[in-house]
């Protein structure tokens, strides 16, 4: 008998079983606290759950698409193209949208993930960005404008020798039903908004 293997699957049973206690104990929590709220409360509970008007403007972006990005490094500097591929998928019942970027960045290969969400309690749409260049979670709010058509994101994020997070926005545009385009742009040595990248997308028929 493997004795190391025994030890091995009652350890994943052990795991699971503490996994489900604590699934269990948020379930219950959680009726416990609704059964206390009033209906007005309640109402409101549900409301903020439930997605809405902005979360089917964002589901117009899902599907498979080829994209043609332009990189500048330096304001006025020559642009540097790649080509890539994004899947976008509507996830957790249609409240948000996730997006995964397959490209290459000055001949490395480049990776990312994207969650696009719109917030019922702040009215606000909100983003967080992560790839295979950084460590770090990218994070910004904004407004929709155009119905839905057009979403501007706007933050801050850390980079490499520089001692305080730089600003930098974000320009999603919703084209027709099978081209959109995302414009980023961040703030120079000098404080100046430039652009950083242009990014059109084409779905895939």
């Amino acid at each position: 008998m493997d004795l190391g293997l025994d030890q091995k699957g009652k350890e994943m049973k052990l795991r699971k079983l503490v996994v489900c206690m604590l699934a269990v104990t948020v379930v219950a929590a959680t009726t416990a606290a609704a059964q206390q709220m009033t209906p007005e409360e309640q109402e409101a509970m549900m409301k903020a759950m439930a997605p809405g008007e902005h979360h089917q403007h964002l589901a117009r972006f899902a599907g498979e698409f080829e994209a043609s990005i332009k990189w500048w490094l330096t304001p006025g500097g020559p642009a540097q193209e790649s080509k890539g591929t994004s899947e976008s998928t509507m996830i957790l019942g249609g409240r948000y949208l996730q997006d995964v970027v397959k490209s290459d960045f000055a001949g490395m290969p480049f990776e990312g993930m994207g969650i696009t969400g719109y917030d019922n309690i702040s009215q606000q749409c909100c983003f967080a960005w992560v790839d295979n260049m950084g460590t770090g979670i990218m994070t910004a709010t904004g407004t929709c404008s155009d119905g839905g058509k057009t979403i501007t994101f706007e933050g801050k994020v850390s980079m490499p020798g520089v001692p305080v997070p730089v600003p930098f926005k974000e320009v999603l545009k919703w084209v027709d039903g099978t081209t959109h385009v995302l414009e980023m742009y961040m703030a120079s040595e000098k404080g100046e908004m430039f652009k950083t990248m242009e990014a059109t997308y084409k779905r895939v028929q």
